[in-house]
């Protein structure tokens, strides 16, 4: 009887666990008419920020295909309320790393890169890929920051 119990009390703990504490309760819409992934920061290493007197900022990237281009944009989700996104400039941001992938294929595609301290843009129309996955790395306020985003060809 105590064992039934004991693993009565154990499953009913596994019923109720959930992830996501992290992230607000809804996403409001990318504001580009792509998919946003929030970006996780990053803390091994050193880096140049103060977490004690820091104000937690939600940074994610939205991943868009369109004509042939594949763009993404620094996104903020608004401290105020997380009602809507703000775009960042890509000038914000220092050692800026993309590596962009066949997602079905599992290869890195070679694309040419303009400078991506303009706009993180590729040019992508030579591909006859359906399905990117882009690893982004980057330091935004002294902080390091890694994201994965999945973009789709509509």
């Amino acid at each position: 009887m105590k064992i039934a119990l004991f693993l009565s009390f154990l499953i009913s703990f596994q019923l109720f666990a959930h992830e996501g504490h992290g992230n607000p309760g809804a996403l409001p819409p990318a504001p580009n008419g792509g998919i946003a992934v929030e970006a996780v920061h990053q803390h091994g290493g050193s880096h140049n920020h103060d977490h004690s007197k820091a104000v937690e900022r939600e940074f994610f990237v939205e991943g868009v295909y369109k004509n042939g281009s594949l763009k993404l944009f620094p996104l903020l989700l608004d401290p105020k309320g997380h009602k809507h996104f703000i775009n960042l400039s890509t000038s914000k941001f220092e050692k800026v790393r993309f590596e962009v992938f066949d997602a079905r294929k599992k290869v890195k595609l070679t694309l040419d890169k303009k400078s991506l301290k303009e706009s993180w843009s590729f040019d992508v129309s030579k591909s006859r890929t359906r399905r990117f996955m882009v690893h982004f790395t980057g330091i935004f306020n002294g902080a390091k920051y890694k994201a994965k985003v999945q973009v789709e060809r509509k």
